[in-house]
């Protein structure tokens, strides 16, 4: 879809300082690699219940990847993803197979 979201509602306000982001469907089976078939977040747009935000661009790859800012508390994430890289089977559905709140 337009500009995909997820929103994480953490257990009341916490000081959060990043992400830590598995980018994409990180599996191999008996279907392909669905690493290339899915497709990716290239960029994404992090809101906090503030109303404030951060942007990062998202590399290309099969592992765990950190996004950081100076720290601030927050009862909330909101993650939009703002660009894909598309995969060649299902370009349009974005993957994320991990997402870890950073303190």
């Amino acid at each position: 879809g337009q500009s995909p979201w997820f929103e994480l509602v953490l257990d009341g306000e916490q000081t959060v300082s990043g992400l830590a982001l598995a980018d994409g469907f990180q599996r191999r089976d008996g279907n392909g690699d669905g690493f290339v078939q899915y497709a990716r977040a290239a960029e994404i747009v992090v809101s906090f219940a503030d109303g404030t935000s951060e942007t990062a661009k998202l590399d290309d790859v099969r592992d765990i990847q950190k996004v950081s800012w100076a720290p601030r508390k927050t009862t909330s994430v909101k993650v939009t993803i703002a660009g894909v890289h598309a995969g060649s089977k299902y370009p349009n559905d974005v993957a994320l197979s991990e997402v870890r709140v950073l303190p």
